[in-house]
């Protein structure tokens, strides 16, 4: 049997890769025939595909959020008829009806036909069955690695985040939090292309220099925008748009909310700022003041599913200091904060997860210094508990004091009555 030279081996690779079947390992290409006989099976399957496969994506359910019509309808009118055509001709020819037939029912050319049969295939069926293949469509609330995911990065484009034109989803953040996203993703969905792209700043705001670095990861990938998009993730500039958060998720249970809102206040809510009277945490956005109402009827949104950890929340306040952008747009600050009390804020981070890495590890801080502070606060009951024993056994102030070892001004305000620990 003949042995190929490595530039017979390159021809032929060339040559039956453009079939987009498989790729031909070096094992294979030993000698003519086999290489010859494998060759002949991939152009032969490529070139004789038919309509008489099942179309998965098909395959309904009723508790789905998002099918296979809600993707397609993301295309513009033109691309939404070759869609559902092609679906139709695939069901007419998968029931024995020839391709004349085809074409003059659907109004269609022969030749358009044959190349949906072959190679060829509309735009949004492409995404339609790339996204069925991620186990992503029917899109159905469930808690697997995929889903919540797809829900952290919906969270995400709420905050900040932004879908480019129906074709590039990026998500904004630090180093270290953009490069645990990317390697989840990668784990997650292999087959959706990412990046990432460092930013430098260095401008004016409002007579304020800003100078400093961020990190995007940049995803590539049409399907995955346009179910983001399906879904009621904001395209483009949120500023000077109005938002809402879909019926779907105010439906969902209370571990997929939980992903939401982490990953909303990973982005644009605050880490703990402390302060000469303790500290605050809140969560502000920009708005165009034409969208004023529908914007705090979006944070009310918020500010319910807040409520249903039982977490409490202040009421929508506005900065009152309006600007005009470059575009016209007169815009402004909305935000509120989440109470701070102690047994308010210990829920905050037991409900809430935070995926920004930086801001995480100022929540734990807190954390820590809150439950030092309930410790202490403890253990002053109990000494208190002591001194109010010890008077009523006839002991003075200063022998209270002195067996506690507790300041005599402590011992004097506490067996009076003028002040007690909380």
């Amino acid at each position: 049997m003949k042995k190929w030279t490595s530039e017979e081996i390159t021809i032929l690779k060339s040559k039956y890769e453009k079939v987009g079947v498989i790729k031909l390992s070096k094992e294979l290409c030993r000698s003519y025939y086999s290489v010859h006989k494998k060759a002949m099976e991939l152009e032969l399957n490529y070139k004789n595909k038919t309509w008489k496969n099942e179309i998965d994506f098909l395959v309904t359910d009723e508790s789905a959020i998002i099918t296979y019509e809600s993707i397609i309808k993301t295309f513009n009118l033109r691309q939404q008829e070759l869609a559902f055509n092609y679906i139709k001709a695939r069901l007419m020819r998968k029931q024995g009806l020839k391709l004349r037939d085809i074409a003059n029912e659907l109004k269609v050319s022969e030749q358009t036909l044959r190349g949906w049969s072959s190679k060829t295939t509309p735009r949004a069926i492409r995404c339609v069955i790339k996204l069925t293949k991620l186990n992503l469509l029917p899109l159905v609330l469930n808690n697997t690695p995929e889903f919540e995911l797809f829900l952290k990065i919906f969270g995400w484009i709420f905050g900040d985040g932004n879908i480019n034109n129906l074709q590039q989803i990026t998500l904004v953040g630090n180093k270290p939090t953009i490069k645990l996203l990317r390697k989840e993703t990668k784990l997650i969905f292999p087959f959706i292309g990412h990046s990432i792209k460092t930013i430098k700043t260095n401008g004016e705001f409002q007579g304020r220099k800003i100078v400093g670095e961020g990190t995007n990861l940049i995803i590539n990938d049409a399907a995955f925008s346009r179910l983001l998009y399906a879904a009621g993730a904001p395209k483009g500039n949120k500023t000077i748009q109005s938002i809402k958060i879909p019926i779907w998720l105010i439906n969902a249970d209370r571990k997929l909310k939980s992903i939401f809102l982490g990953a909303l206040w990973s982005t644009d809510g605050s880490k703990p700022v402390w302060g000469g009277r303790g500290f605050y945490l809140c969560v502000k956005f920009n708005k165009s003041l034409r969208f004023k109402n529908e914007h705090e009827i979006f944070l009310n949104s918020i500010r319910e599913l807040l409520r249903e950890f039982d977490i409490t929340t202040s009421e929508i306040k506005w900065k009152e200091r309006p600007y005009k952008r470059k575009d016209g747009e007169i815009v402004d600050s909305a935000y509120f904060y989440v109470s701070t009390k102690a047994e308010n804020f210990l829920r905050f981070c037991k409900e809430i997860p935070i995926f920004n890495i930086e801001r995480k590890i100022e929540f734990e801080d807190t954390l820590l210094k809150i439950r030092n502070k309930l410790e202490n606060r403890e253990d002053r009951r109990v000494v208190y508990a002591k001194v109010k024993e010890l008077s009523r056994n006839g002991k003075s102030i200063r022998e209270v004091s002195e067996t506690l070892n507790l300041p005599y001004s402590t011992a004097k305000v506490w067996i009076r009555g003028i002040h007690k620990p909380i």
